[in-house]
């Protein structure tokens, strides 16, 4: 999951970096949608790679990943109605919703991941754990 998130952050920052001033918002969409959610595609696709290999990992992984879905919704939404004078507040507010809701749903998957792992020797996390 590491390299494909940061890779999206990537993308998402150059993406708005090329259209903070006398942006084309055609061509600021268009990048969007080549760039930005392909990317996040790939975010999306590495999280559901993770082995959930019992009920109880299974639901603290679900969590994430509908919390990722919900963001990528967003994204999605994002260019929709999208013109140069809403341009700035949609992307700050975009920008804060997505940081806010992806790392307050990484910090308690984290959380509830080590507590699960905590119960070794019952749990293998050698798998689960791996970034």
């Amino acid at each position: 999951m590491g390299p494909k998130l940061e890779e999206f952050r990537k993308a998402l920052l150059k993406v708005q970096s090329a259209c903070r001033e006398n942006c084309d918002i055609a061509s600021h969409k268009k990048a969007f949608g080549e760039t930005v959610l392909p990317s996040f595609d790939a975010v999306l696709e590495a999280l559901d790679a993770i082995p959930t290999n019992t009920d109880q990992l299974a639901a603290i992984h679900t969590k994430l990943m509908d919390a990722y879905r919900k963001s990528g919704e967003m994204l999605v939404d994002y260019p929709k109605g999208l013109e140069a004078q809403n341009k700035d507040a949609r992307l700050v507010a975009y920008i804060q919703d997505l940081s806010v809701t992806i790392r307050d749903v990484e910090e308690a998957y984290k959380k509830e991941l080590a507590e699960y792992c905590s119960e070794a020797p019952k749990v293998d996390c050698t798998l689960s754990s791996k970034k």
